[in-house]
C-alpha cells in the first residue's frame, strides 16, 4: 500500500487563503462597530449647533448656505480632495454664525464607500468630514482663514 503523499504547496496556499478570509472578516465587522459608534457620538451634535446659531448675525440665505455645504461635500466626496476649494468656500464666511449654519445646512452625508463599504459609506458631520479629508496643516491653514477675519471657531 502506498502512502498518501501531501502537497505542501497546496496547504500554505489554503492557509493563506483562510487566514486572508479571516481577516477580511474581522476588518468589516470592526468597520460596521465603528461605524455605528462614530454615528452615535454625533446624535448631539447637530441639535447643538442649530441651537447656537444666531439667526440675526447670519449673513446669506438658506440656499446660500445649502450651496456652500453642497461644494464642501463635492470637495470632500470620491477620490482626493479639493483642499482649494474648501478654503475658498470657507474665505466667504464672516462671523461665527456663518460657520454654525454652513455646519447644519451640511448636516450628516454619508461618505463614499471605500472597500466595499468597510471603512467608507457612513455618515458624518461637516467637523467630522473635515478631519477625515484634510491634513494637519490644511486645518490649521483653515483655521487660520476663519481666525483672520474674527472667527472663533476651530476645525
Amino acid at each position: 500500500m502506498v502512502a498518501p503523499t501531501v502537497n505542501i504547496q497546496t496547504n500554505k496556499t489554503m492557509f493563506y487563503v483562510g487566514g486572508l478570509i479571516v481577516m477580511v472578516v474581522l476588518i468589516y465587522l470592526a468597520g460596521r462597530w465603528l461605524g455605528k459608534w462614530s454615528v452615535k457620538l454625533q446624535g448631539d451634535t447637530l441639535a447643538d449647533v442649530s441651537k447656537a446659531i444666531n439667526r440675526k448675525n447670519m449673513s446669506y440665505s438658506k440656499a446660500q448656505y445649502d450651496a456652500f455645504a453642497d461644494r464642501l461635500f463635492t470637495a470632500m466626496y470620491g477620490m482626493g480632495t479639493d483642499t482649494p476649494a474648501i478654503m475658498d468656500t470657507f474665505s466667504n464666511c464672516k462671523n461665527n454664525d456663518d460657520v454654525l449654519a454652513i455646519i447644519e445646512a451640511f448636516g450628516k452625508r454619508k461618505s463614499q464607500s471605500a472597500l466595499w463599504g468597510v471603512f467608507g459609506g457612513q455618515e458624518y458631520t461637516l467637523p467630522e468630514y473635515l478631519s477625515k479629508e484634510l491634513s494637519s496643516s490644511d486645518t490649521a491653514k483653515l483655521n487660520t482663514i476663519l481666525s483672520g477675519k474674527g472667527i472663533t471657531f476651530k476645525f
